[in-house]
């Protein structure tokens, strides 16, 4: 946005800027810009950001402080929640670490919840891939790390977990290795690294320029929260964990859904820094967008001495050819990239090709795990369908999404709000909807496959992250505003239904993006490369 105002300030000769958005970091930048040109800057009232925490979270003066008070905020509330995970799960009896065991990372609870009413662990990022280990009879070590999830609360994973256990599988949470004192070492370098930081913040302010003006102020928090703040504690609690793991573990491979995360370069420092010879696979288990920058970054970067270098693991496994080449052209090592089943699509063979010939008009919105860029896309749909009665809405957010944050993001008030959320299973969703408007999301690509014409959503606040943004198709359409995303959904629900094109179409593009094994639901590929020693 930032770069996007100044070129069109130096093209049109722009001599004064009226600002009227809510966002303090743009405003700062750009009132930095003026200065430095001699224009005029004039700030507009806008929406008033809602709440003390949100307030004081975009309070953007006494940087330090404020990451320093959030800081210790939540040290005391992670220590608290993590205390609960130790007191249900820290005695219970686990089989001894086996030396050729798989550690499989997992978020918790990402799991089958009518399974696990009964005691069965079943985890959906890893279907099929799991059943086969287990009909194997493979060792498997599951390492769990607990993330909120909008179906079940925290209480109900503990008690899942519990039961799991008691049953049997081979669960340890990695909060199970925190402890009080090390909390406090951490807290203790964060001070440390925060005085450091002072002490050189100008010079990076500095260093943050480029073209015609500087970009330290959309940044500030991010570097506090680094030096100073919660993300930092959190990298060097995750770093401490994984230590603590690899020096007890004598698992031979690990594997974990890549999504590039600090806890990720966490996991490899510690391989590193205690030597272990366990081989660490990545698994990219989900669609990526070629905008994702923090998976496809410049290939110099990839060479920038061992002081700077890109943490990779052994191997990254891709799910599909599309994301393979991604990562090639960005520079990641072809020896380190293979390509294997997309276990967690394995479930759309049984519909691509299919014919879909009838559907009601229902619009189906699907919010992505970034609560943000679901808060714009909603502020966008509800603009453009409070007012059409004719067509039904449905929401189905992410698992990870809490739906009520998302309204207070957008200003919506939930009283006779007329979209229906949905929580079900996301097939029994597609199969239902003639229209999905996204984002970032997956379930773009998912919905081809159940003949829905999908429309991704350009909003002013948010980068178009759709997987599906380079991908030329009859299928899918763009809006760019309201207005537009009207036309288009009226042009598309009084057309009848194309289904033999779209049943061609959504093949082709679902097989680009997705290896799937049309002769079986073993993930074979996968299998070998876990089991086999020339894997």
């Amino acid at each position: 946005q930032l770069d996007s105002i100044v070129e069109v300030i130096q093209r049109e000769k722009i001599e004064k800027i009226m600002f009227g958005c809510c966002d303090k970091r743009l405003k700062n930048a750009l009132s930095e810009y003026t200065i430095k040109n001699l224009m005029e800057f004039e700030v507009l009232s806008a929406r008033p950001i809602k709440g003390l925490r949100k307030n004081i979270r975009e309070f953007q003066k006494l940087p330090y402080l404020k990451h320093i008070l959030f800081l210790l905020s939540f040290a005391i509330k992670y220590y608290l929640k993590i205390s609960k995970i130790q007191k249900k799960l820290v005695k219970l009896a686990r089989a001894p670490l086996e030396k050729e065991a798989l550690l499989l990372i997992t978020y918790f609870p990402n799991l089958d919840t009518k399974l696990a009413q009964k005691g069965i662990f079943k985890n959906t990022y890893f279907v099929h891939l799991q059943e086969s280990i287990e009909k194997q009879g493979q060792k498997v070590i599951w390492l769990a790390m607990y993330a909120k999830n909008s179906a079940v609360s925290f209480k109900e994973s503990l008690d899942y977990a519990e039961r799991f256990i008691k049953n049997g599988y081979n669960i340890f949470f990695l909060e199970e290795l925190n402890s009080f004192s090390l909390q406090i070492k951490a807290l203790w370098t964060m001070l440390v690294m925060g005085f450091r930081f002072m002490k050189i913040e100008r010079n990076i302010a500095k260093a943050n320029a480029i073209y015609d003006y500087n970009f330290y102020p959309i940044f500030k928090d991010e570097w506090h929260s680094s030096f100073a703040g919660v993300d930092g504690y959190c990298g060097i609690l995750y770093y401490s964990w994984f230590k603590s793991l690899l020096s007890k573990l004598k698992a031979k491979k690990c594997l974990y859904c890549c999504e590039m995360f600090a806890w990720e370069m966490a996991l490899i420092s510690a391989k590193e820094a205690v030597q272990s010879n366990i081989s660490i696979f990545s698994y990219q288990h989900s669609s990526i967008s070629k905008l994702f920058l923090n998976y496809f970054v410049d290939p110099s970067q990839m060479n920038l001495g061992p002081s700077y270098n890109i943490k990779c693991p052994d191997k990254i496994i891709c799910n599909g050819s599309i994301t393979y080449d991604y990562m090639r052209e960005s520079g990641w090592p072809q020896d380190r990239l293979l390509v294997a089943e997309a276990i967690r699509y394995n479930y759309l063979k049984k519909y691509i090709n299919r014919r879909w010939d009838k559907r009601k008009n229902i619009v189906l919105l699907a919010l992505t795990i970034n609560p943000e860029e679901s808060s714009s896309l909603l502020n966008v749909v509800y603009e453009t369908l409070k007012d059409m009665r004719e067509i039904e809405v449905w929401i189905k957010p992410h698992p990870f999404l809490q739906l009520d944050d998302i309204f207070k993001l957008s200003g919506i008030s939930k009283n006779g709000f007329a979209f229906q959320p949905k929580h079900g299973q996301l097939a029994e969703v597609l199969s239902e909807a003639r229209v999905v408007i996204c984002g970032g999301s997956s379930v773009s690509i998912e919905a081809l496959a159940f003949g829905c014409d999908v429309v991704i959503v350009n909003v002013p606040e948010w980068i178009n992250m759709s997987p599906l943004r380079f991908i030329k198709s009859e299928m899918i359409k763009t809006a760019n505003s309201p207005h537009e995303l009207k036309q288009k959904l009226r042009d598309i629900l009084k057309q009848d239904l194309k289904a033999e094109i779209y049943a061609k179409e959504s093949g082709r593009i679902i097989n680009d993006f997705f290896y799937l094994d049309q002769n079986t639901d073993t993930p074979s590929r996968l299998l070998k490369l876990l089991y086999d020693r020339d894997g």
